[in-house]
């Protein structure tokens, strides 16, 4: 902040232990990553999306294991469940892996632009 930048925190794993004190006391601006095993993109948002940005969502299982029509699916179910909360921006929860299809990450784009209203 002093350099009047915002602070986008990347972490993996479980810390919500000391999510309110990365916000409150640190001052992040926004946090990158979720698991789903923790929680899903959704409780995260419903939680801290009016305190901060959240990035991610889209875990890396889904975008490699499944089909551009699932990933599809998934991000246009995901998509109703975090609107008003705050600023989102949809991605992947961790990398562009080799391992997943270009189809994949199109998909996952696509679904967001057509929920905005956008042509594909």
């Amino acid at each position: 902040h002093s350099h009047g930048k915002p602070f986008l925190l990347h972490s993996c794993g479980n810390i919500y232990d000391v999510m309110d004190d990365l916000i409150d006391v640190v001052g992040i601006d926004a946090k990158h990553s979720n698991e789903d095993a923790i929680d899903t993109f959704d409780v995260w948002v419903e939680r801290y999306g009016k305190r901060i940005g959240n990035f991610g969502g889209v875990e890396m299982n889904v975008l490699s294991l499944n089909t551009p029509d699932e990933v599809k699916e998934y991000v246009r179910n995901l998509l109703p469940k975090i609107e008003g909360h705050g600023g989102i921006a949809i991605g992947t929860g961790n990398q562009i892996s080799s391992y997943s299809l270009p189809e994949s990450w199109i998909a996952m784009s696509e679904a967001v632009r057509e929920w905005r209203g956008e042509s594909v």
